[in-house]
C-alpha cells in the first residue's frame, strides 16, 4: 500500500469508518503477527497481542489521520506489547533490566490511557468469569506461553481436555467482549473470525 493511499484509508478511520478500519486490519495483521512472533515465539501470545494492537488503534483512531509515519509506530506498539509479554516470562535480572532499556511506550493523551485501561480491566474481568481450572489452563497457555503438552503433563490431564479448556475459553472471552465493549462489535468479530478462525 502507498503512502497516499494509506493516509487517505487513516483519514477515513480516524472520521469512523469501520469499512476502511477493516482494510487496515486486512493490509497489516500478517505483518504485525509474523512481528509478534519473531519476539515470542508463542502463537497464542501473538494472536493476542495483534488483537490488544488493533483495539488499541481504533480507541486512538481520531489520532491517525495526523501520522506521517503509521508503519514505524505500528512496528514501535508492537515491540511494545511484546517487550511487555517477554517481560512476564523474564526470571532472569539481567533479562529484565535489558527489555526495560529497550521498551520505549509511545506517548498517550490521558484520555487514550484511560480507555484502554478500561479495556484491559474488561479482559480481566472476562478472564474472573471463567471456571477456575479453565481459566488455569488459558492463563498457562496465553500469558506465559506453555504449550498443550506442557500444561497436559503439569496438570496431570489429557492434551486434549487442555485443548477443549483453551477452546471454551477462548470463546467465552470474546463472549464477554462482545456483550461489554459497546462499539467494538464489528471490530472483534474482525478480530477474531476472520483471523484466528
Amino acid at each position: 500500500m502507498d503512502n497516499i493511499t494509506l493516509h487517505k484509508l487513516l483519514e477515513k478511520i480516524a472520521g469512523g469508518d469501520e469499512s476502511s478500519f477493516r482494510d487496515l486490519f486486512n493490509s497489516f495483521k500478517q505483518q504485525v503477527y509474523a512481528y509478534a512472533m519473531h519476539f515470542t515465539h508463542s502463537v497464542p501470545a501473538s494472536e493476542e497481542i495483534v488483537q490488544d494492537i488493533f483495539l488499541k488503534l481504533w480507541v486512538n483512531k481520531e489520532r491517525l489521520a495526523e501520522m506521517n509515519n503509521f508503519e514505524a509506530y505500528l512496528y514501535t506498539i508492537t515491540r511494545n506489547l511484546c517487550f511487555d509479554y517477554l517481560k512476564k516470562l523474564a526470571h532472569e535480572h539481567a533479562l529484565k533490566v535489558a527489555w526495560s532499556r529497550d521498551a520505549e511506550m509511545s506517548e498517550e493523551n490521558t484520555e487514550s490511557v484511560f480507555q484502554y485501561h478500561h479495556y484491559e480491566s474488561i479482559i480481566q474481568q472476562a478472564l474472573d468469569q471463567l471456571p477456575p481450572q479453565q481459566k488455569k489452563i488459558y492463563i498457562l497457555s496465553l500469558y506465559q506461553g506453555q504449550k498443550q503438552e506442557e500444561i497436559a503433563e503439569s496438570l496431570h490431564i489429557s492434551k486434549n481436555t487442555v485443548k477443549v479448556h483453551i477452546a471454551k475459553a477462548r470463546a467465552k472471552v470474546r463472549h464477554y467482549l462482545i456483550a461489554h465493549l459497546t462499539g467494538f462489535i464489528l471490530l472483534l468479530i474482525i478480530v477474531t473470525c476472520l483471523f484466528f478462525h
